[in-house]
């Protein structure tokens, strides 16, 4: 199984620049320190021009939720095996690795539907919606049904904002928790057990 991201729209090679360098300013700083003066200013442009590329900060934040999104479905997607097939324990690992990698970002694509004005409406509302789930594919085609493989991304989402929130005593705590999110879960995947189960075709 292999299904392609959804297309984003096309942007122009200044407008990537935008995005890359507000990921790296919101990473470093903060999504709330971030503003399009000090964006400009990194980049080495006038304010005014950054909106020949994006409405506002708040279309801003939707473009940088989006493509959070898609990093963390790439990451996802990625734990594929030699013979193509997802594991619980794989999928959960790499999910909690970009999280902490990129708390940042990770609190934009927790809170983006909450605090995020452009991702409430269309064509971002629905943009969001198919990234979403795409990204979340690999955990649904292992899931025994759509509620668990929900309930399971409900967790999982819960455990990593504790953890990059830093409420959880120590690393060694956390993996106890991420320990115990797979081997509650894992008896309702039984998904990728039958087809980890079934020889290859000759």
């Amino acid at each position: 199984m292999n299904i392609p991201a959804p297309t984003l729209p096309s942007r122009t090679a200044r407008a990537e620049q935008i995005i890359a360098t507000a990921r790296e300013m919101t990473e470093s700083e903060g999504w709330e320190s971030l503003t399009m003066r000090g964006l400009a200013e990194r980049i080495g442009i006038k304010a005014p021009s950054l909106y020949k590329h994006t409405s506002n900060k708040d279309e801003l934040r939707a473009m940088l939720t989006i493509d959070a999104v898609e990093i963390i479905g790439n990451v996802l997607w990625a734990t594929r095996d030699n013979e193509g097939q997802f594991h619980l324990s794989d999928l959960m690992a790499a999910f909690r690795r970009v999280a902490t990698e990129q708390p940042e970002l990770y609190r934009l694509v927790s809170t983006g539907t909450t605090h995020c004005l452009a991702l409430r409406s269309d064509p971002w509302r629905q943009l969001l919606a198919d990234m979403q789930k795409w990204a979340g594919t690999p955990v649904t085609s292992i899931a025994d049904t759509e509620l668990i493989a929900i309930t399971l991304w409900s967790s999982a989402h819960g455990i990593a904002s504790m953890e990059t929130d830093g409420r959880y005593p120590d690393t060694t705590f956390a993996d106890t928790v991420w320990a115990t999110l797979v081997a509650t879960f894992e008896p309702y995947c039984s998904r990728q057990r039958a087809t980890a189960a079934t020889p290859p075709r000759p």
